[in-house]
């Protein structure tokens, strides 16, 4: 193996007659640190919407996401903020947003940038934030079995709690008019007077018989977002005795529910987005729907539209100008799964199942920017780049992206299989896929417009992952351990040798005489396969997670561990490789890449992590040199432990092999006596 640019060197000693020596250095760190990451919070799903101005505030999974809305039907995500545990509930008053964060209780962020929210302020409560509502200083917070919080917030900054009121339930929504709150607890509606917030007390409830999710105020009515049994309308005109008026039963589960004008807009569990007519409020009458994907959890109401939060499809945005015909007409996807990475010049290319391909340019590695995407309605696993063409694996399409123009990325060609596929390759014009039970499959890709299939081999296991070398793919499979095909004739793929593991063979790379697999719960094999016969495993590493990828990149490992992260591996001596760095991943490590001194890491419901590696100078050092009796002889530091091959040269253009330091440790002397009768001669150490 010849160094990476990376690593490179050759150095060489000019001597009237001249002689090389080595030395190798203990073991090396080199500790990851973060520099960069996309989206900069976790993805989730989405629980609850506020719309202030041109934007849509989504609570979703461990974050706060910021939506510009100015195009409905191009709607773009342009913020977000993350946060320290669950989102449920979002509030907007002023240039604040105001969270219920489940166990991290009231967080407040400074949105006066829409596109770069900041969490100035948080307050923990004792349960669970489930629903938050603002008036005036202060935040009414809906907080699970520990019933209403009041916390001020006149100082944004440092809220602090004023009051609570344990209720005899579960709180899950909140509502505030004038000096009274109206709780959604358990099964019904508290009522609550606030008008001294350091001592709320009960005036009234109503209690509904079914679990109550959420409430509005419209009015003098109540609406309570009633679960089974829809929607349930309180007449509150006396609120120290609030009085069941009407109803309306919805066909899923009333999750919430916001009213504007003359319509009540219902999310509605699978039942999707339903709008009543509430002019007559003891007689709600059905006006239209819409059927969403997933389960409508949360919704909004400005102008024309109405936003709905849900699980399964993110905000959906629908045009109601129509109530008897609303139509979706927009989409964000506010969860994800990054589960592959690759890297071509400036930009990172992001396999998201939930996303599609998504764009980024690293220029700014401690700021990526998404700046294209394609293929958002697939769930992309798998991504490699090759010249010009990003090749992408989307559930069981092949997909050809054209990416000469970044943030316009084409599809110019696809392939349908039969099976999904889970890792892909491309070397000299093919593409060599691995798709679960169907082995693996290769493509012509000379004219990446129309892929098409030449070969196919049949593996014993679970074809996971790919890597190509020279003649030789080398595939992980699964409990099948390390499958080695020759693929000389891609037409005609041969089986070479098969060595089985005692893990499960989830990702591979090959460089030089080596594979190297991401063996799963028992962490990194190294198993020379240029030798005559079967392959040999001869060195392993356990690691601290379930490790599922693995990149080289000089004498490193690179390896996405799961929940443990990122794991750097010294790979220089390969029959004793050592964890040299670990870096924690606020997400699933589930792919990889590097390029220089940066990993990219697929985190998952994360994104994407850049972490930088200060790689240690291994470069050796020629520390001394003299003629003796015997010929010439000269001392080199060898820093790296290894094989090396030293090559002499009289021109410095032609080089010939002359001696091979076997596991060169510490100083290791070379004398030449055969330069005696030379002019000049160049020396050069080449790792192997």
């Amino acid at each position: 193996m010849r160094w990476n640019k990376a690593l490179n060197w050759a150095k060489s000693l000019c001597l009237g007659a001249a002689s090389a020596l080595w030395t190798a250095s203990a073991c090396l760190t080199a500790a990851p640190v973060l520099v960069g990451q996309w989206p900069g919070y976790v993805h989730g799903e989405a629980h609850a919407v506020a719309v202030s101005g041109n934007y849509a505030y989504v609570a979703a999974g461990f974050s706060l996401q910021v939506v510009d809305i100015r195009d409905p039907a191009n709607p773009v995500r342009v913020g977000g903020c993350a946060l320290s545990n669950e989102a449920w509930g979002v509030a907007v008053s002023g240039h604040y947003a105001y969270v219920a964060v489940y166990e991290a209780g009231l967080q407040i962020l400074d949105i006066r940038d829409p596109t770069s929210p900041v969490l100035v302020g948080s307050c923990d409560t004792p349960a669970g934030a489930f629903a938050v509502a603002v008036s005036g200083d202060y935040a009414y917070v809906a907080d699970w079995w520990a019933g209403l919080q009041v916390i001020n917030v006149h100082n944004p900054t440092n809220p602090v709690l004023a009051g609570t009121y344990d209720t005899s339930g579960y709180s899950y929504g909140v509502a505030v008019s004038g000096h009274y709150v109206y709780l959604a607890d358990f099964y019904g509606v508290e009522v609550l007077d606030v008008s001294s917030p350091y001592y709320p007390r009960r005036v009234a409830g109503y209690e509904t018989g079914q679990w109550t999710w959420n409430l509005t105020l419209a009015g003098n009515y109540v609406y309570l977002a009633n679960g089974f049994n829809g929607v349930e309308v309180i007449d509150v005109r006396n609120p120290t005795s609030p009085v069941r008026v009407g109803g309306y039963d919805t066909p899923g589960e009333a999750r919430a529910v916001a009213v504007v004008g003359n319509y009540a807009y219902v999310a509605d569990g699978d039942g999707g987005l339903q709008i009543l007519d509430v002019r007559n409020p003891t007689n709600l009458v059905w006006v239209g729907s819409c059927s969403l994907g997933g389960l409508a959890y949360g919704v909004a109401v400005a102008g024309s539209y109405a936003f709905v939060a849900g699980w399964g499809e993110g905000l959906q945005l629908i045009n109601v100008s129509n109530p008897a015909n609303p139509v979706q007409v927009g989409r964000v996807q506010t969860t994800g799964w990054t589960e592959a990475v690759a890297v071509s010049g400036h930009y990172a290319y992001v396999a998201d199942q939930k996303q599609g391909l998504v764009v980024l340019d690293i220029s700014r590695p401690s700021r990526p920017v998404a700046v294209g995407h394609c293929a958002a309605d697939l769930a992309v696993h798998t991504v490699t780049i090759s010249g010009s063409y990003a090749y992408v694996g989307a559930g069981s399409n092949l997909l050809v992206v054209d990416i000469r123009n970044p943030a316009k990325p084409v599809v110019v060609g696809r392939y349908e299989l039969s099976d999904p596929i889970s890792g892909l390759a491309v070397w000299g014009g093919y593409a060599y896929l691995t798709a679960w039970s169907a082995g693996l499959l290769i493509f012509d890709v000379h004219d990446p417009s129309h892929p098409m299939f030449v070969g196919r081999y049949d593996t014993r296991g679970e074809a996971q992952a790919v890597a190509v070398s020279g003649n030789y793919a080398c595939i992980a499979d699964g409990p099948n351990g390390l499958e080695v095909v020759d693929i000389s004739d891609p037409t005609n793929p041969v089986w070479m040798y098969w060595l089985d593991t005692d893990g499960y063979a989830a990702g591979v790379a090959a460089c030089g005489r080596y594979a190297y697999l991401a063996d799963g719960a028992t962490g990194l094999k190294i198993i020379r396969i240029r030798d005559p016969g079967a392959p040999v495993e001869v060195g392993r590493c356990p690691t601290d997670g379930w490790t599922s990828a693995v990149t080289i990149s000089g004498s490193y490992a690179y390896l996405a561990s799961g929940l443990a992260g990122l794991e750097l591996v010294d790979i220089s001596n390969p029959s004793g490789p050592v964890v040299i760095g670990r870096s924690a991943t606020w997400g699933a490590a589930c792919g990889l890449a590097a390029v220089s001194n940066l990993v990219f890491v697929a985190e998952g419901s994360a994104g994407l992590q850049i972490f930088a590696v200060e790689q240690p100078d291994v470069r050796p050092i020629w520390r001394s040199t003299r003629r003796t009796a015997e010929g010439i002889e000269a001392w080199l530091e060898v820093k790296l432990p290894g094989d090396y091959q030293i090559e002499t040269s009289t021109d410095l253009v032609n080089w010939q092999p002359w001696c091979v330091l076997s596991n060169a440790t510490g100083q290791v002397r070379i004398l030449d006596s055969a330069v005696l009768v030379a002019p000049k001669k160049f020396y050069r150490a080449v790792k192997e």
